[in-house]
């Protein structure tokens, strides 16, 4: 997945306004992010429309584990500002707010 894009970074856009039911065996999922997150072209993982306490408790613990760069934004526009302000090769996100 990572490797069919030429993109320098590959940052991971999380938008978590519709979940309602919370990851119950983690652990099952643990190979899969080990070998996504140890991809040197990974870059940020940002979760947006978040919350939540659990969530961010889970989201910081498995990106903490995996040693990820990450950060949890309240809102769409905080998540694409962000991605904006450490990522000068991405294109102006704001463009995109609302249409995903």
């Amino acid at each position: 997945m990572v490797d069919s894009v030429d993109s320098p970074l590959i940052h991971l856009l999380i938008d978590v306004a519709e979940l309602d039911k919370y990851p119950k065996q983690v652990t099952k999922i643990g190979p899969t992010l080990k070998q996504l997150y140890n991809h040197p072209r990974v870059g940020w993982s940002v979760i947006y429309n978040q919350d939540d306490r659990i969530i961010g408790f889970l989201a910081s613990a498995i990106t903490s584990m995996f040693k990820v760069r990450f950060r949890s934004f309240k809102t769409e526009q905080e998540a694409f500002e962000f991605l904006n302000s450490v990522d000068e090769t991405l294109p102006d996100l704001r463009t995109f707010i609302g249409k995903s």
